[in-house]
């Protein structure tokens, strides 16, 4: 691939025709082969990610195939989040819904 850039052991070890990768930390994107335009940050962020496009994967493994998707941290061990700038809300109840028909029903 072209425009990558790896840190960390083994980082983008797999990256065959992958394009404008960047993976810090070990072993992060390490089985991406073909993915373009990822980003992992962390212990084996990215982990999963083998084929998956403009992905972001922090301190999380991602999901194999999936394109286009933000991940934060890991389930069970990162519990609280906190963002400079926002007001605090439960996202408990809060259902949020976006694109053509997102919320259709028959």
């Amino acid at each position: 691939g072209n425009g990558n850039t790896a840190i960390g052991t083994k980082a983008l070890l797999a990256s065959t025709t992958g394009n404008v990768n960047t993976a810090i930390g070990t072993h992060a994107l390490v089985n991406t082969k073909e993915g373009t335009d990822n980003i992992a940050l962390g212990y084996k962020a990215g982990f999963a990610l083998t084929t998956a496009n403009s992905t972001i994967s922090i301190g999380h493994y991602g999901v194999n195939e999936e394109s286009n998707a933000i991940r934060i941290g890991t389930v069970g061990k990162h519990t609280k989040t906190y963002i400079a700038g926002t007001t605090q809300i439960s996202i408990e109840s809060l259902n949020v819904f976006e694109g053509t028909e997102a919320l259709h029903t028959s």
